[in-house]
């Protein structure tokens, strides 16, 4: 795949090349900026970095080791393979952890954190308006008001985890992309900021579980429409 089909990787600053490549590939693969079954060629992405082999290599290995990408014996690596099965495994453990992440972040009180999510739900208003222009924009916000909220959580190892699942679900809604549906589901947003602001636990997490199985279920149905694979490929929906 020619470089100018990568997503808009940022150019590097003060960390070294390879925790540079490692976190743009990450932050790509939760913006749901790759697709299902998408290769990811070494050549191509040095040339998109403007670096060696090296760093794009090692930051490969550890995406696999992450499955976030899976690669064979001197193969290309490359995005899973979109499958129903697959969604709801993902769909099963971000529900959970999510859930309980919102769970402990209302519980240890927020103070200031549904302002800051208002805000950012009001920007995700104005990149919706935009279509598929706001896109992009509105993928940033929307893990922006996520992660606002896990991070608060008190347990950055449960963070962490949740990021790799991000990383592993984005090339999911890579398939919401050109449909409106990329765009609704915030509509559970609201709910959650005001369950936030009243220390509303229940009503948090049920709204955060209802936001992510609505885009779950436009995923599914994005599965159900996409052609059959040709005779031979290896089926996995």
């Amino acid at each position: 795949m020619p470089a100018s089909q990568f997503p808009s990787l940022r150019p590097r600053s003060s960390n070294s090349d390879l925790e540079h490549v490692y976190a743009e590939l990450a932050r790509s693969l939760m913006m749901a900026e790759f697709a299902p079954g998408q290769k990811l060629k070494l050549d191509d992405l040095a040339t998109a970095f403007g670096t060696s082999h090296m760093p794009v290599r090692e930051a490969l290995n550890r995406l696999v080791m992450a499955r976030a990408l899976q690669a064979e014996t001197r193969r290309t690596p490359f995005i899973p393979e979109a499958s129903v099965e697959r969604l709801r495994n993902l769909l099963t453990l971000r529900t959970d952890l999510e859930g309980k992440a919102v769970a402990m972040t209302v519980e240890r009180g927020a103070a200031g954190l549904a302002d800051q999510l208002a805000q950012i739900n009001a920007r995700m208003d104005a990149e919706a308006e935009r279509g598929a222009l706001g896109t992009r924009a509105y993928l940033q916000l929307n893990h922006k008001f996520h992660f606002s909220l896990y991070e608060r959580c008190g347990n950055p190892e449960l963070v962490n985890i949740i990021e790799l699942l991000w990383m592993r679900y984005g090339p999911l809604l890579n398939l919401l992309k050109a449909t409106p549906m990329s765009f609704s589901g915030h509509r559970h947003h609201a709910e959650i900021i005001t369950a936030v602001r009243a220390g509303n636990v229940a009503g948090a997490v049920q709204n955060l579980v209802a936001d992510l199985e609505e885009a779950g279920s436009a995923i599914a149905t994005a599965l159900s429409t996409q052609p059959q694979k040709p005779h031979g490929a290896k089926a996995r929906i």
